[in-house]
């Protein structure tokens, strides 16, 4: 997105230009400082609560999941 938004630079219309330009650096800063310093910092200062998910949800989602059976138990419960 950044090559295609710079293309814009190329352009002899200013206005195109300073879109471009804009458009260039507003996802250049969102790629690098925000998903790679903001987001994560966010998620280990919010902890836990980072999982949360309100009731009505919870009860639509299934549980922790299966327990796994291992070979061995397999082989015992069968003789």
């Amino acid at each position: 997105m950044i090559v295609v938004f710079s293309a814009f630079g190329l352009s002899s219309i200013i206005i195109l230009k300073q879109i471009g330009f804009g458009l260039a650096l507003a996802i250049l800063l969102d790629a690098t400082i925000v998903r790679a310093l903001v987001v994560p910092a966010t998620m280990r200062l919010m902890g836990d609560a980072n999982w949360w998910s309100p009731k009505w949800l919870d009860k639509l989602l299934p549980g922790k999941g299966h327990p796994v059976v291992r070979e061995k138990e397999e082989e015992e419960s069968e003789e």
